[in-house]
């Protein structure tokens, strides 16, 4: 488990040096010219006394004595321009990396079963993962900059302070040892606060979410419920700031007593310094430079074990999020290449949700390519579930699922399938890119065309100016579309993928009885050659499928033709006869 952890960790350092190598090498060659001239100040301000002195008295020429000022003089701009360019470089490489990092994530998500969106410890995960990859660049240049600045600094001006006087090195370091205490407790905080804000921040965010987007706007105004969730936002984000406010009040407990046992520490060092220069140890010239360096050693002391350690406590409990959120099992990808869909055999299948909810009992049926099956029932049946689990987004919790008489990996059955469900998506791009998505590389030209015609959506160039490079959606600047258009578009997706399963699940529900008549022909034709499955609460189009499944509370009540159901199943002639006046013939 340890060298696993270890490997994530190093990954994740070589994955931010990748981002861009010579940026990353430019920025901490330039970190360790500043922490190295930084240390070598004490140095030259120490020449720069003496020589002094010595000018003062005759002992040399006024050249040398400007030779060690005008070297403390460069050493100080030196010092300026490093520090000024590894700031620029930090805050560029830091964008770079957040880039590659969230990317990163977002093909993992890609990769997660689709039954993980239902669970709401993935749902945190995720959340968390996104504050971690922001703060893997962070600890990442924390690291670096210990090791390329920090690091040859103390190396540099510990060297010059044993030469003082051996005690003086020693008494820095145990002077911060309780700020080390601190930052090991802080770490424990800071993870703790973590895992408890997550969920608080994914709850303000869908508060947030009902009153500001565009998806929520309308009804939400329109129920008058804009106070509610303006309310709930408050609470959430009033519930967030406590379990902040308990965290950091809990630090600052920590820091209080570290900064006291430093200051007894610095007054200390003063000491030891006045002693040594009262008993000869060292020149005043050395205790000059030390007094006026020594504030400048315990900043950067400060800096790192509080600032620098505080920021690694805080962003190593969020990286480590982001590393588990990497650790999360995948899809099983299986074989790509698959034989043609001839049959669907459901063997017994169920399925229940990760919270407990059992959607399917006992489902068993056959079904052969050409064939066009109607699933109907109510709502709540199961009949998208069922949909889920033939597309291939789902596994069965018990029994079996053959294609070909044989089981296969969903992503395997991803690639031969096609569906439309009845939650379908709006995506504001433009009208060939709704189409074509999950085909990029291929045109959307005559395919495109044909699937829009078997859609049923008009094509009218007062609609549709550019054609599908129309635009579609207000968010940026393109036309927006009814909830039927938007519906026949999303139709038009499913056909235009090629597949040997064909999956629509209320298709129709955004159209008029009258219209998706004749969109009936439609799906017929599209399922010649294949397995088709129309999922609906409607019975408009049973007469002409080749089978139709009866479902109800997740259980299939009967299978057979129209006019088997009909004559030997009393619930599926009630489910006709209530619509059967809309579909008259």
């Amino acid at each position: 488990m340890r060298t696993r952890r270890g490997r994530r960790w190093l990954e994740l350092c070589r994955d931010v040096a990748l981002v861009s190598p010579g940026m990353f090498f430019v920025e901490y060659l330039v970190s360790g010219i500043y922490g190295v001239s930084l240390a070598a100040t004490p140095l030259f301000l120490e020449r720069v006394f003496d020589g002094v002195s010595a000018f003062a008295v005759g002992k040399i020429s006024l050249e040398k004595m400007l030779l060690p000022i005008l070297g403390l003089f460069g050493l100080m701009i030196l010092s300026e321009i490093a520090a000024g360019a590894s700031d620029y470089l930090g805050e560029t490489y830091a964008d770079l990396t957040s880039q590659k990092l969230f990317y990163q994530i977002n093909r993992k998500i890609g990769k997660l079963s689709a039954i993980d969106f239902e669970k709401p410890q993935v749902l945190n995960q995720i959340n968390k993962a996104y504050q971690g990859a922001f703060s893997s660049r962070d600890l990442v240049h924390t690291f670096m900059d210990l090791l390329t600045m920090y690091l040859p600094y103390f190396i540099f001006y510990g060297w010059y302070l044993y030469q003082c006087r051996p005690l003086l090195p020693l008494a820095l370091v145990l002077i911060f040892v309780p700020v080390v205490l601190s930052q090991i407790v802080k770490g424990k905080l800071y993870a703790k606060q973590e895992d408890v804000s997550a969920p608080l921040r994914r709850k303000k965010d869908a508060f947030a979410s009902y009153v500001s987007t565009k998806e929520y706007a309308k009804e939400t105004r329109g129920h008058g419920a804009v106070p509610i969730f303006c309310r709930k936002f408050s609470s959430a984000q009033e519930e967030l700031n406590k379990c902040l406010k308990k965290t950091e009040t809990q630090i600052c407990k920590a820091d209080v007593i570290a900064l006291m046992l430093n200051m007894a520490g610095y007054f200390g060092v003063l000491v030891l310094l006045l002693g040594s220069v009262l008993g000869g140890h060292i020149r005043v010239s050395a205790f000059v430079a030390v007094f006026s360096s020594i504030r400048t050693a315990y900043e950067q002391l400060e800096e790192i074990f509080g600032d620098r350690a505080g920021a690694i406590s805080a962003a190593t409990a969020k990286v480590k999020n982001y590393l588990a959120f990497l650790e999360l099992p995948c899809e099983e990808r299986g074989q790509t290449e698959e034989a043609p869909v001839c049959s669907i055999d459901a063997e017994n299948v169920s399925f229940q949700y990760p919270d407990g909810t059992q959607a399917l009992r006992g489902i068993t049926f056959h079904a052969e390519r050409g064939q066009m099956i109607a699933v109907v029932g109510e709502n709540g049946s199961g009949k998208t579930t069922l949909s889920k689990l033939l597309a291939g987004l789902y596994e069965p919790s018990a029994g079996k699922l053959l294609y070909n008489g044989q089981e296969r990996k969903p992503p395997a059955i991803r690639l031969q399938t096609s569906q439309m469900f009845q939650q379908y998506n709006r995506y504001h791009m433009t009208l060939g890119q709704n189409i074509a998505i999950g085909r990029e590389l291929r045109p959307a030209g005559e395919e495109a065309w044909a699937a829009i015609d078997g859609a049923g959506l008009p094509l009218t160039t007062d609609r549709f100016p550019d054609g599908l490079e129309t635009m579609l959606g207000l968010t940026f600047g393109g036309i927006e579309l009814s909830g039927g258009q938007w519906q026949r578009i999303a139709l038009a997706r499913a056909i235009y993928r090629p597949c040997q399963v064909l999956i629509l699940d209320e298709p129709t529900a955004a159209i008029d009885p009258v219209e998706e008549t004749a969109l009936y022909r439609t799906f017929q034709e599209c399922c010649r050659g294949r397995i088709g499955f129309v999922v609906t609460h409607r019975t408009g189009m049973v007469k002409i499928c080749q089978q139709v499944i009866v479902m109800r509370q997740g259980s299939i009540v009967d299978c057979g033709t129209h006019e088997e159901l009909l004559l030997r199943c009393e619930y599926y002639h009630r489910l006709w006869h209530a619509q059967a006046d809309q579909y008259a013939c």
